[in-house]
């Protein structure tokens, strides 16, 4: 039984935006982590004059998803030696920066229909990294049997791929692949592992390197525009009551929040109670100026780690206790110049991971990186409980 978990076959054609492609043959690569086998599925398709590329799909925390990505001719291409030699948090060259690795793994073929991407062999095992190339790009290197191969892609839309091919539209999550939506996760029997969406994402080219033929007839999406922090309105040192608590103003960051379909900054405001409990303020979730959530300081199971928290997925449910809450986004944190006390502040010199969920009214934060995790749990306050500290 064929384990490519798409109606899209080898000899289908589609005409993408005036251009027509054939699909030659896929290829389905698994990785394996703590005994439990993750899959994604590459497509090698043609137009009629031989240019090439390759369709991935996977199945992602937002459901079934696409992506396009063609061969790179880098300026100075790395031998498999040097490219072995990477690591994360490494870089590679591209467009005459230095940009980040972000993930180094290998991939297995499982099955295989027609001409592979690549020509990969059933059952081989390759090599790769991928490589942050900024703009919703990604530069992956991949390499076996003593070639090395490089590539630039990015996302494309799903719904452009199935009505081009004449597919039936997918919803939800294919059971044999991932999690299904709205899952519930047990923490007491989760084993760690690591966040493997990163393994597979490879996004929609950008065109910016050499020898490459831009294809006009592709539609990308582009990145939403980043919806700048409000004023800052709380000083550091501020100090008054909000709710009928008192708290006073320890440190400010402005921190730019990256999710899959927003891009805006917010104002945080490290608070610390008379009691000596931690709390965050966090004003222009979104973009809106009158936003303000107050976060307050929780503790969760100490073997609720980064690595179980990279796991969790968009509709996931989380059980804390008796409650549960649905995540409702994914986010990226990145935050600016720090105003005051960070020492021990949910905030990092590096990217954090995070996410969102909602349980009524109440709004549960989690943030980490590779040392630190943090969490917090809030509603939102009225502009006119803030009055204390200056807020008008």
């Amino acid at each position: 039984m064929s384990k490519n978990p798409t109606a899209l076959k080898v000899g289908m054609s589609g005409q993408l935006r005036g251009r027509r492609y054939t699909v030659r043959g896929w290829v389905v690569y698994s990785v394996e982590i703590d005994g439990e086998k993750y899959y994604w599925t590459e497509f090698n398709v043609a137009d009629a004059n031989g240019l090439g590329a390759t369709l991935v799909f996977e199945e992602t925390e937002d459901g079934p998803t696409w992506k396009w990505f063609t061969l790179l001719e880098p300026r100075r291409p790395l031998t498999i030696a040097e490219a072995e030699a990477k690591k994360v948090g490494d870089t590679v060259e591209y467009e005459g920066r230095q940009i980040p690795i972000t993930l180094v793994d290998e991939s297995y073929a499982e099955e295989i229909e027609g001409e592979p991407p690549g020509n990969v062999a059933w059952h081989e095992t390759a090599r790769y990294f991928n490589a942050d190339a900024g703009q919703q790009r990604l530069f992956v290197a991949t390499w076996v049997n003593g070639k090395i191969e490089f590539y630039i892609g990015q996302t494309i839309g799903r719904r452009l791929v199935e009505s081009a091919f004449g597919l039936p539209r997918m919803a939800g999550y294919n059971e044999n692949y991932s999690a299904p939506v709205g899952s519930s996760i047990d923490w007491e029997q989760v084993k760690a592992a690591v966040w493997i969406i990163g393994l597979i994402s490879f996004f929609l080219i950008r065109g910016c390197y050499e020898n490459y033929d831009p294809d006009p007839n592709v539609v990308f999406a582009a990145a939403p525009a980043m919806k700048p922090a409000p004023a800052q309105v709380v000083p550091a040192g501020a100090r008054g009551a909000i709710a009928g608590q008192s708290f006073a103003v320890t440190a400010h960051a402005k921190v730019a929040v990256l999710q899959p379909r927003a891009r805006f900054e917010v104002r945080e405001y490290r608070l610390r109670g008379d009691d000596g409990r931690e709390a965050l303020l966090v004003h222009g979730w979104e973009g809106g100026a009158n936003h303000w959530l107050l976060l307050e300081s929780m503790e969760m199971p100490a073997k609720f780690d980064a690595w179980l928290a990279a796991r969790v997925r968009s509709s996931t449910n989380l059980a804390i206790g008796d409650q549960h809450y649905t995540v409702t986004n994914l986010l990226l944190a990145r935050a600016g110049p720090i105003d005051g006390d960070a020492t021990g502040a949910p905030w990092s010199a590096r990217d954090q991971y995070g996410f969102l969920a909602r349980r009524g009214d109440e709004w549960l934060l989690c943030r980490w990186d590779e040392t630190r995790i943090f969490w917090f749990k809030g509603r939102l306050v009225a502009p006119a409980a803030l009055k204390d500290l200056g807020v008008r």
